[in-house]
Parts: C-alpha cells; sequence; structure tokens
C-alpha cells in the first residue's frame, strides 16, 4: 500500500498553488497513490506554508488599508472647517 508520489518540481509560490498542492497529496493518499506517512509529513510542512503565505497576504492588505486611512485623513480639512464657520 501506498507508493510514494512521483518526484516532479514542485512551485508553492503563493496561497492557490498550495491549496492545489494539499489537495493532490490528499487525494493521493486516498487512492493509495501516496504513503499516507510522507503524505502526513507533506501535508503538515504545506499547512505551516499555507498560513504564512496567508498572515503575508493579510499584512500587505492592512498595509494598504492603513496607507489609505492615513491619506484621508490627510486630505480630510472637514475638523478645521467647521471651526473656522464657528468663529473659533
Amino acid at each position: 500500500m501506498g507508493k510514494h508520489i512521483k518526484k516532479r518540481e514542485v512551485r508553492l509560490r503563493n496561497i492557490t498553488e498550495t491549496r492545489r498542492f494539499l489537495a493532490r497529496i490528499t487525494s493521493e493518499v486516498y487512492t493509495g497513490a501516496l504513503d499516507p506517512k510522507l503524505g502526513g509529513r507533506l501535508s503538515y510542512m504545506s499547512n505551516v506554508l499555507l498560513k504564512s503565505q496567508e498572515l503575508e497576504l493579510i499584512e500587505r492588505r492592512l498595509d494598504r488599508l492603513e496607507q489609505a486611512a492615513e491619506l484621508k485623513a490627510a486630505l480630510d480639512v472637514t475638523p478645521v472647517q467647521k471651526k473656522l464657520s464657528k468663529g473659533e
């Protein structure tokens, strides 16, 4: 039972590639084409990588949101105009 996966270059440069690899591992373990122990090890390492990729994506999105908020705050002159209209 369970042969080793046919070795070929695996690219896990982004979340989509990593998820596809995980799906492939799952399928190959299920069909008996991959040894469950090796599949488990590959899945563990891939999941660590996947979480790292997801965190990087979230950090980039958060950075963009913070930059947009800072830009909006810098361009927002509404509080100054209200003060001027009240005569302060």
